[in-house]
């Protein structure tokens, strides 16, 4: 119905099977640009034949090409649909990235986390009104995480840093304005949908 309409579709190794065929087709036909990362690679259909009670075989049976006529299954594509704007990072992969580091003190540090910023708006703390984190707030954070029976080590706690900044700021808009407000903030520090923006704006200016 809009043929002209902007469009930008974000994909990442867990893209996989049927979007991988849709963001091959769009980027095919020219209709969006990809941005992210390489996608997963999996472009093949298996079928499951039974050959008795609790028994059966599977089989690929089938394979998925771009409207080019190329192959997203790996190992005949080096890794699926290959972007047209490469991005590092982004929300997922900072999540992720957080969740490995803390490991096993992810469930505590999380219950830290809203403890604290649980405390500070009883407090009546100013930086809850702007949402800002300070080192000195990371610092603290620490402090009580520790108490609380962390496993990790300081020096790895100082490492993820950034992304313990981030984790607060969420908190902070998430405990004052809610959840749809704190998904609203990680994004507009996400790379992915960041570079979403600034090719939306780009192809608008190009069009005008």
């Amino acid at each position: 119905a809009w043929p002209d309409l902007g469009l930008v579709l974000l994909v990442n190794g867990s893209t996989a099977s049927a979007s991988e065929l849709m963001a091959a087709a769009l980027k095919d036909h020219g209709r969006a640009t990809i941005v992210g990362a390489p996608t997963f690679g999996k472009g093949v259909i298996q079928t499951t034949f039974p050959l008795g009670e609790e028994v059966a075989v599977k089989f690929t049976t089938a394979r998925w090409y771009s409207p080019d006529g190329y192959s997203i299954q790996r190992p005949d594509s080096t890794s699926g649909v290959i972007p047209d704007v490469p991005v590092r990072g982004g929300l997922m992969i900072s999540q992720r990235a957080l969740d490995r580091a803390l490991g096993r003190d992810a469930e505590l540090f999380n219950a830290v986390v809203a403890a604290y910023v649980t405390n500070l708006r009883a407090a009546g703390s100013g930086v809850v009104l702007n949402a800002t984190v300070t080192p000195g707030m990371v610092s603290e954070l620490w402090t009580q995480f520790e108490a609380a029976g962390a496993s990790m080590t300081r020096a790895s706690y100082t490492r993820i840093g950034g992304r313990v900044r981030e984790r607060i700021r969420s908190e902070i808009v998430r405990q004052m304005w809610g959840e749809e407000a704190a998904l609203r903030t990680e994004l507009e520090d996400d790379r992915y949908v960041t570079t979403a923006m600034q090719v939306l704006t780009a192809r608008g200016r190009s069009a005008r």
